[in-house]
């Protein structure tokens, strides 16, 4: 399962409200803990730090909700626009995956009019059960659907192997098991193709951080499997030999 990073750059306004907000020293796990796995976890620090940094700096939050949030989430929709139509052409339809539902939200509407007679699936926890499977089969069934929106509301409840073989990462998320089980949807039996995973990079930000964590944690991962492999190897022929 190859996956795909792609670096974006902010462009001005978005690098002059990053800079506003972010703090000295991003975030970080304790030395007992440098994967963040107990406690709060990294993924806690920064959600209070991003509630500090709202509540702080109104003119975000003022941005975030106005007309101006499509300049400042410019850089990631320019570049999402630019590669779909080369995705499409190589792997058919894609799924575009944030664990933020007003994104989701917003890349709808931006597709819905950049590519008029295109139609996108979404799917996100604001939607009833039947809604979401309406969605589900539209974008499996449907020719002119080209492009399914999902959160965690299709992630982790729906076997996606039948509709796509490409998932884009429009935000990361802080938990690098997480992202391999949204994945893991699209890597099931019945899957024909190979499966490409792709994720946006924003550069000289809290992307690049999340990045660094992923990294460890994955190397604690292959540790672990390392020190368990001989153990469990053992454990299975004593297993396999009193079966016998």
């Amino acid at each position: 399962r190859p996956a795909v990073f792609i670096g974006v750059n902010l462009n001005a306004e978005e690098r002059r409200m990053y800079n506003a907000i972010k703090p000295d020293k991003m975030p970080e796990a304790s030395a007992d803990d440098p994967a963040g796995v107990h406690g709060d976890g990294y993924q806690a620090l920064v959600a209070r730090w991003i509630d500090t940094a709202l509540n702080k700096h109104g003119e975000l939050r003022a941005i975030l909700s106005g007309k101006r949030a499509t300049r400042l989430m410019a850089s990631k929709d320019a570049a999402l626009l630019e590669l779909l139509p080369d995705w499409w052409a190589e792997s058919g339809k894609v799924i575009v995956y944030s664990p933020y539902r007003v994104t989701i939200e917003r890349v709808e509407r931006m597709l819905r009019g950049k590519f008029p007679d295109l139609g996108v699936a979404t799917i996100t926890g604001s939607k009833s059960s039947q809604e979401r499977l309406n969605a589900f089969h539209a974008f499996r069934d449907d020719s002119s659907v080209w492009t399914m929106l999902i959160t965690d509301a299709a992630a982790e409840s729906l076997n996606l192997q039948a509709c796509a073989s490409r998932i884009h990462f429009y935000d990361r998320v802080y938990v690098p098991a997480r992202e391999s089980q949204i994945v893991g949807r699209l890597y099931r039996r019945g899957q024909a193709n190979p499966v490409v995973s792709s994720f946006f990079v924003m550069r000289d930000t809290i992307d690049e951080d999340i990045q660094r964590v992923h990294r460890k944690r994955l190397r604690m991962m292959e540790i672990v499997e390392e020190l368990a492999a001989p153990v469990l190897s053992d454990r299975g022929r004593e297993i396999l030999e009193g079966a016998g």
